[in-house]
Formats: structure tokens, C-alpha cells, sequence
């Protein structure tokens, strides 16, 4: 990769999705990869306590709970059924989650990183 390539991993239960640069290129889909990648960040034996200090202090301010608390919210509004309440059963729009997810997530990465 050239210098100045951002790689991202989104990481969940169903597995690990890899973006570049802002482009997704795709996802290995196998229960337990996320949390095994995740780990080797952020376990007892991370590959970089830096990051995980890092983490830790970011996610743990009032205001950063507040931004996960809704985060839980949006992902269980978006695994609910219809309108009406009936039991169908639909497929997330994962881009569109994103983004609004990302779009709560901005000014914690700005001040992470300024």
C-alpha cells in the first residue's frame, strides 16, 4: 500500500469487513473472526497497548457512552420487524447504517486524533 492508504475493520459476529480508503472490498464471513481480530488489539497480549490505552480513554468519556448507547439503539431498531409489528423479516442496509453511524462517530475521531 502506499503511504497515506487507509485500511478500516469493521468488525462483528458474522465476521470481519475490510474497507480501502473508504471503498468496502469485502467481508470473510466467519463466526468468532471479529472477535479474535478484536482481541489482538485489545487483549491482555495486545500487539499495542498504545492503542488500546487509546481505546479504552476514548470510549469511556460521558459523552462517548452516550454516542455507543445510541449506536445499541440504531442496531436494535434496525433488527426489528415491520411497522406494523408483524414478524418480517428484512435485510439491514448496512451502507446506510454505516454512515449514520460514522456520522456520530466524526467528532470523536477528530478529537482522538487532532
Amino acid at each position: 500500500a502506499t503511504k497515506g492508504t487507509t485500511f478500516r475493520f469493521d468488525c462483528s459476529e458474522g465476521g470481519v469487513t475490510v474497507s480501502v480508503n473508504g471503498a468496502e472490498q469485502g467481508m470473510a464471513a466467519f463466526k468468532g473472526l471479529g472477535s479474535a481480530f478484536v482481541d489482538v488489539f485489545m487483549d491482555d497480549n495486545s500487539v499495542s497497548p498504545t492503542l488500546k490505552d487509546s481505546c479504552v480513554k476514548t470510549w469511556s468519556s460521558s459523552g462517548n457512552k452516550s454516542v455507543a448507547a445510541s449506536l445499541v439503539e440504531l442496531a436494535s431498531f434496525s433488527n426489528q420487524g415491520d411497522s406494523k409489528g408483524g414478524a418480517t423479516q428484512h435485510k439491514p442496509d448496512n451502507a446506510a447504517m454505516r454512515k449514520k453511524i460514522e456520522s456520530q462517530l466524526n467528532p470523536i475521531q477528530e478529537y482522538a486524533t487532532s
